[in-house]
């Protein structure tokens, strides 16, 4: 008999302490943006002079900015009509000279474009997010404007599936 109250009461302790502990709750996701009217590209102060410099002498601002463009028109949010402007502030950038890619390759390190992306409308922040992108001595041969642009383009798709 002792052990049929055990039973029992161990049933009893066992169906009240297995009580599931609430789900935790899931972090929202930031919502979709369904276009944007227009880019503006900036360049963080903290960048060195000498990489901001660098960055000029490509046209870093305009080629990055019709890069997004183009994406965002390709997948259908670029919408001029909509207020809400996508701003991009390029928070890392090394491009490496033609001759340091040709004599040292994958040794020279990588060229990298990383931008903060905020997208706003009128005051409100909508949405904002860090991306870039990075290659190496793969892209030896191009000049540095070519090796930006296909910076502009990786880092313009990541931009682009974030929003």
């Amino acid at each position: 008999m002792s052990r049929s109250i055990a039973g029992i009461a161990l049933v009893v302790l066992l169906g009240c302490s297995s009580q599931r502990a609430p789900a935790p709750e899931k972090t929202p996701v930031a919502a979709s943006i369904p276009a944007v009217a227009s880019v503006v590209v900036t360049v963080a102060e903290s960048l060195p002079a000498d990489r901001q410099d660098r960055f000029r002498r490509v046209d870093g601002q305009s080629r990055l900015a019709r890069a997004i463009e183009a994406e965002l028109a390709h997948a259908g949010k670029l919408d001029r009509q909509s207020g809400r402007v996508l701003e991009l502030q390029v928070t890392r950038y090394r491009l490496r000279s033609g001759a340091t890619t040709f004599w040292f390759g994958v040794m020279a390190g990588a060229d990298v474009l990383d931008v903060q992306a905020t997208v706003r409308n009128e005051s409100q922040v909508l949405k904002q997010y860090t991306t870039g992108a990075g290659t190496t001595g793969a892209f030896a041969g191009l000049d540095q404007v070519s090796r930006f642009e296909k910076l502009a383009t990786a880092v313009s798709k990541r931009v682009v599936q974030q929003l």
